[in-house]
């Protein structure tokens, strides 16, 4: 996907947006691979889509591609891109709970429980993310 006029903010293999079809339909369409398994495939179209000039930073795409990290067992790499999230919002529950769920699957448990307990506090109605606190807090042997 090259465009054969490069700008600055082209040069990196950025497309223009008008080249893309409606981004909402591609990020379903990865979710829905992703529902099915088809790993590669949504980590495909999420790599793509961040590609798409003024997209590079789009956070369901960047979160997308933080769960096919994760999914595949890359959990550094998904960090990364969760911690890419938190700097552009440190407030979103949802990536606070899978930081937490991160930082359990490395063994970096404290870490864990804190971030969960963050998430917690950000969405009280979550109730993923509060059995995810329980079951850092049980290996934790920090249960009250």
């Amino acid at each position: 996907m090259n465009t054969a006029m490069q700008t600055p903010s082209t040069q990196a293999g950025a497309v223009p947006a008008a080249a893309v079809p409606d981004v909402e339909a591609v990020l379903a369409r990865a979710a829905s691979y992703m529902d099915v398994g088809l790993i590669p495939a949504a980590a495909e179209i999420y790599e793509a889509i961040l590609k798409v000039e003024g997209f590079e930073d789009l956070p369901a795409a960047r979160h997308g591609l933080a769960r096919c990290s994760f999914a595949r067992g890359e959990l550094h790499e998904s960090l990364g891109h969760l911690q890419m999230l938190m700097q552009q919002d440190a407030t979103n529950a949802e990536v606070n709970n899978d930081v937490g769920v991160v930082f359990y699957r490395l063994g970096l448990l404290e870490r864990a429980k804190e971030q969960l307990e963050r998430a917690v506090m950000l969405d009280p109605n979550d109730m993923t993310t509060r059995r995810n606190l329980v079951e850092v807090s049980y290996a934790c042997d920090d249960l009250e």
